[in-house]
Formats: structure tokens, sequence, C-alpha cells
């Protein structure tokens, strides 16, 4: 289970410290699970692996098994292969792997922080060049440069890229196409091609097509939903969602910030859990309910003006119709002509695009979305790859991706 998400959802300052009793117990219940004896039994083994460690550590793990020949980071799995008939010793494999991966990313972090304070008064250019430049040594060690490790050093850099403040998106795709016209597989570049290759990842970087939108990001976004494909895709078998991955997400991302935002969000989500499991009316009283309970206060309304993203990248206008299409994006939600997962992700797009509120706005959005899914007996393995990445109104290839990604992350109670 490997997303990509943005650095600061990898930071491993910003999460608790890898529990290693925890990943050895899951490792465990896991091996336990699938037979392990033939190549069959070992795919299915490992796919258990990543999927019940990822569900209960976080999508910030999962890097762990890929292994550097295919542009991973991990000197210590490789793939089914590292499954054995050794059920403790599979499992120290596992924990080895995913410690190795906390290393790195600790690694990095502190990386990232001397390359901000060096870069601060640097342009685009020479900070995206500084950080390449920067990241090629210790990638090139760590990986020997054997099999694909232009696509770990493009990772890295992607990251490094985002800790300096120079991306809010992954841009490992744009760092990639720049190295491999300088590289070869299995082997480092030369002092001459590795200058080129950094010249040629700074100027691809700093030179690719990003926002501001200039249009009205709403009303892009109307037309992009009423064309879009809701209902597909959805795989005929889901996981079982396990824990509770929202109130985690509490736990790591709104409690660092402010402990009272964090309690109070999690009294709002128990109260929009009660509303889901009475099948209370979703509309605007039910949200003000929950919004006054996540704000600790009742100082908000409707807005009145067009709202800006927080990075600026797009503007939402405010439409004479705005309660009338907040009310559709409700009864939308809880249409149960389209399945709950497709309805889940339109209603927190909606919530998000719409910012129908002065304030609290990404707050309702959650609320809602985990509305319509607890509505449906449904639960999140994992928050942070739907909560946790940037979204855009105008991408029109935004709600059949997000599906997809929902249907990784969303299973039954």
């Amino acid at each position: 289970m490997d997303f990509r998400l943005p650095w600061r959802e990898i930071d491993p300052r910003r999460r608790p410290a890898l529990d290693v009793e925890v990943a050895r117990r899951r490792a465990e219940a896991a091996l336990r699970r699938k037979p392990m004896r033939t190549s069959v039994g070992r795919e299915q083994a490992e796919d258990e692996l990543k999927f019940l460690i990822w569900s209960e550590l976080g999508a910030w793990c999962g890097g762990w098994h890929r292994p550097i020949d295919a542009g991973g980071a991990s000197g210590v799995w490789n793939g089914p292969a590292s499954v054995g008939d050794d059920e403790a010793a599979t499992a120290d494999r596992v924990v080895a792997a995913l410690g190795g991966w906390q290393q790195w990313l600790v690694e990095l972090a502190e990386r990232f922080d001397e390359l901000a304070a060096s870069t601060a008064e640097l342009d685009e250019v020479d900070t995206v060049a500084r950080v390449a430049a920067e990241l090629l040594e210790p990638v090139l060690e760590r990986t020997g440069a054997r099999g694909a490790w232009h696509r770990t050093y493009a990772e890295a850099v992607s990251w490094g890229v985002q800790a300096c403040g120079r991306a809010d998106e992954d841009v490992r795709t744009l760092i990639e196409s720049a190295v491999e016209a300088h590289v070869e597989a299995g082997a480092a570049p030369s002092s001459e091609a590795a200058r080129s290759l950094v010249d040629d990842v700074a100027l691809e970087v700093a030179a690719r097509d990003r926002p501001p939108f200039t249009d009205d990001a709403l009303e892009t976004w109307w037309t992009v939903r009423a064309d879009a494909p809701w209902g597909s895709p959805v795989p005929p078998n889901l996981r079982p969602a396990e824990g509770d991955a929202h109130r985690r997400y509490i736990r790591e991302h709104d409690r660092p910030f402010s402990t009272v935002r964090a309690d109070a969000m999690t009294r709002a989500l128990v109260r929009a859990r009660y509303g889901a499991k009475q099948r209370l009316k979703l509309d605007r009283a039910l949200l003000e309910e929950w919004l006054e309970l996540a704000l600790v206060s009742k100082d908000f309304s409707l807005r009145r003006g067009e709202v800006q993203s927080k990075d600026e990248g797009e503007r939402y206008g405010r439409p004479k119709d705005l309660e009338k299409r907040l009310k559709r994006a409700l009864d939308d939600a809880i249409d149960d002509a389209v399945p709950s997962l497709s309805r889940a992700a339109r209603a927190y797009l909606d919530l998000r695009f719409l910012s129908p509120f002065t304030d609290g706005n990404s707050r309702i959005a959650r609320l809602t979305f985990d509305y319509v899914l607890s509505r449906d007996g449904m639960g999140l393995h994992d928050a942070t790859p739907i909560f946790g990445v940037r979204r855009w109104a105008h991408d029109t290839s935004e709600p059949w991706r997000f599906q997809r990604l929902l249907a990784k992350c969303a299973g039954p109670v």
C-alpha cells in the first residue's frame, strides 16, 4: 500500500515513533492468515503483510517493502521472496525493514532542515538545484546505484523540494523524466552527467505548469462534478476496516496543532456518527450543529464573499445560490442510488470546494464524509491519503482518482 503523500505527511517528526512490538504483532497476524510454502502463498502473505501494517501504522510506512532494485529504499525486503517458512524470522525481517524505512526518513528530515535554512534566500531554480545536488550522494550511497535508483532519488528530491517550500504537490514524475536522460539503470552517473541531471531537474520542476487557476474554481468544479463517473469504479470485495483511522488522524494531525481543536473535533465526530446511526436528516442545521462543536463557537455563518485556498492556488466564487448548492450536495450524499464510497468522495469534494461557511470548512468536509461512510457501515483503514493530500477543483480526473483511492482506504466496519 504505497501512497504518494506529501512530505508533511511523511515527516517522522509529525507522528509517534515506530512501535516495534505493534509492528511485530501485525506481521505475525498476517503470516498466520496465509499459507507460505508456494510462490502464490508468499505473494498472498506479502499482500496481507502490507495491508495489516499499513492499516495499523498508517500510510507513512508505505515504502518499507519497496526494494532498492525496484526504485525503493529497502535493502532488507525483496518482495515475496522475503517471506520465509519460519514465521518468526519473517516477522524479524519485516521489523528490520520498517526500522530501516524509519531511519531513512529521519536522515532525510535532518538534511531537509539544513537545506531549508541554506536555500531560504534563493529563487526556485537555485533551490531545486541545491536540493537535487545535495541528495544525489546520499541516495547513491543508500542504493549502491543498483536497479532503478533514480526513482528513489526522484522521491527524495520531491520531498526535499516540498520541505523547502518550493512545491505543495508531488513532483517526482517530473524529476524521473529529467533524470532518466542522464542515467543508466544500475550505474552511478559520471560527474558531468550528475551536473547535467541536477540542472535539468531544477529547470523541469521550476518550469512545470502549476496553479494558480485564474477562473472561478467552484463553477469549474460544478461542471466537473456533473460530468464525473460517480459510482465507477467500485471494487466487488473490500477489506474490513480495522481500527478507527479518523480518530487516529485527529490524534496525529489535529492534536499536535491544538489539544483544544483535537478534543473538539473528536466530540463533533462522535456526534456525526450518532447522527449517521440514527439516520438523522443531513441538512445545513445538522452541519451547523457539528461545526459548533468542532469550533467551540457559534461565531460562523454562510460565507458572503469569494474565498481563496490556503495556498492561493484556487479561488472559489460566492454564487447567489450557495445555499441551494449546499442542499443539493447534502441530498446527493444520501442518495442510495449511488454506491456509498462514491457518495462519500463526492460529498467530501463538494464541501471542500463549496467552502460554505466562514470557518471550519475542512473540518465540516471531514465530518460529512465520515457521516456518509458511517451511515452505510463503512470506515477507513487510513485517513491520511484522504485528508492529507491537496485536491484541485479544476482537475477533471479528480473524481475518478479519488474514488479509486477511497476504494483502497475504506471497507466495512
